[in-house]
Parts: C-alpha cells; structure tokens; sequence
C-alpha cells in the first residue's frame, strides 16, 4: 500500500441545480470535474487525489483521470448541504486507511483556473509558515461594497482602493486532517444557509495564497461556465490543452530522476574511492 501523506479531496455530486450535471459538461474539451482531478495528479506535492461523489458517470470520470472514488452516503438534505460534509466523510475513511495522513487539500471542481505550480507552491506555502489552515486569496486594488436599501437604491458601506480588501475564492483549502475534523465537528450545522453567517465560523483570520485577478471563476452557472473557459484558454492552457499540466508534471519529475542519478553516483564514486584509499 502506497504512503499517502498528503491527499487532494474533490466533492462532486450529481444534483447540482443551478448549472445541471455541470461537473460533467464538456470546457475546454474534457468534463469539468476532470481539470482538478489533473491538476492534483501532476502534483509533487500531492501522493493520492479521491473524488467523493454520489453519481455513477462522474465516478466512471474519476476513475478514467486517475482519480480513487470514495461514494458517499444517501442524504436527504444534501442539496441544502455545504460541501463539508461529503469532504468530512472522506477524510474520516482516507484517515483510517492512511493514519499518515498529514495534509488535506479539498479541490472544488467548479474552480478550475488554477495554474500548473499553483497547488504545489500553496502547499510549500502552507508547511513553511505553519499553518493551520490555507486558502486561495485575490487582493483587490480598489474595493467598493454597496448594500442594496430597496429596489432601486443602494447605500455605499465601503471604500477602499489600497489593496486592503480581496475575495477568498473558496477554490480549494488546504488545512490537517485533525484541523478539519474539528472545524466540521464544531459546527452547530452544516447547511449553506447556516454557513453564510460568519459568526458561525471557528475564525475570522486565516493565511491565503495570493491567486492573479483572473483566476476567479466559480463556475456555477452557465455564463459563468462560458466565461470560465475563455480565460482558462487564454491564460493557462494557450491551444495545448491539459500538456500544460502534464509538461509541469514531467518537469519535476525528470528533476527528481536527476537527483537521484546525481546521488548514486556520488554514493558510487565514495565507496571507490574508500576502497581505493584501502
């Protein structure tokens, strides 16, 4: 059984209602839910990426792009649910065929703009300052917040254009698997209708990785989904499709192969020496 110290987690299900069956729509010329899954595959950082999910197709997806399936349980409630649940579940089953697991990093397929070293450098990131917990970040040059009073006015609330203000995009988060059993167990629910009341979250500060201004698309509706694929081409994948993550991939690896040639032949070379000195 192979080590799995560090593990991507990605929670799709089969009844999305804003955008139906979109974990598995065609962008960028394969399903959506396949771009993570790649993403995390060609990770160094990365030793296992699973797919929680409800539905048969996107499980026959998961499998197809290297990804293991964990199939969660039946819930009632689950189209009221936050994705926490479905990535608790995973956990706690990763957690009891790998007891070492250090390190979690729960993907959502709806954010797929992430570039080759992107979850590499946010795991380096997220070991070097210690963190807890570790999520992506966009800075916002100028920053002006309006709360609607009526139909048709609005009220200015804030103002701000020093970079002092940004959006969590909530594309993926890195954090230990004890971090989130907690997190999730303390929770007085899990609902998104509970969740979208900040007080109800163990804190109000956490460390980010800084994304670039365009990396946000949460792709959730079918505009959103459209426009998602634009930057994607334009920015990351530029006519090469997923190579580009695959030439990522090679490229540590074939670092690493270096490494390791260089380091037998030094190991070489040291016992002839010695056995020559004798």
């Amino acid at each position: 059984m192979n080590e799995v110290k560090t593990a991507a987690i990605i929670p799709v299900r089969g009844g999305s209602k804003r955008l139906p069956r979109k974990n598995v729509k065609m962008f960028c010329g394969h399903p959506l839910m396949a771009w993570v899954i790649i993403q995390a595959k060609c990770s160094k950082n990365i030793d296992e990426v699973y797919v929680t999910t409800d539905d048969d197709e996107m499980e026959q997806i998961a499998l197809k792009y290297g990804a293991k399936v964990i199939r969660r349980p039946y819930w009632e409630d689950a189209d009221a649910a936050s994705a926490n649940r479905p990535i608790y579940h995973a956990v706690k089953k990763i957690k009891e065929e790998h007891p070492e697991l250090k390190t979690i990093i729960s993907i959502l397929a709806t954010n797929p703009l992430n570039k080759p070293d992107d979850l590499d450098k946010a795991i380096d990131m997220f070991y070097k300052i210690g963190a807890d917990t570790l999520s992506p970040f966009i800075k916002q040059r100028e920053t002006y917040i309006y709360k609607v009073t009526s139909n048709s006015m609005v009220r200015l609330i804030l103002a701000d254009n020093k970079y002092h203000y940004g959006t969590m995009t909530g594309g993926w988060c890195i954090t230990t698997p004890e971090w989130y059993m907690n997190y999730y167990e303390s929770l007085s629910s899990d609902l998104d209708s509970v969740l979208d009341n900040p007080e109800v979250w163990p804190s109000i500060e956490t460390y980010f990785y800084p994304l670039e201004y365009w990396q946000y698309a949460d792709v959730d509706t079918q505009e959103e989904f459209e426009f998602g694929e634009l930057l994607m081409e334009h920015y990351i994948l530029k006519g090469q499709g997923m190579k580009v993550y695959e030439d990522y991939r090679d490229s540590w690896q074939n670092i690493e192969i270096e490494n390791n040639e260089d380091e037998i032949l030094n190991k070489v070379s040291k016992h002839f020496g010695n056995v020559n000195q004798q």
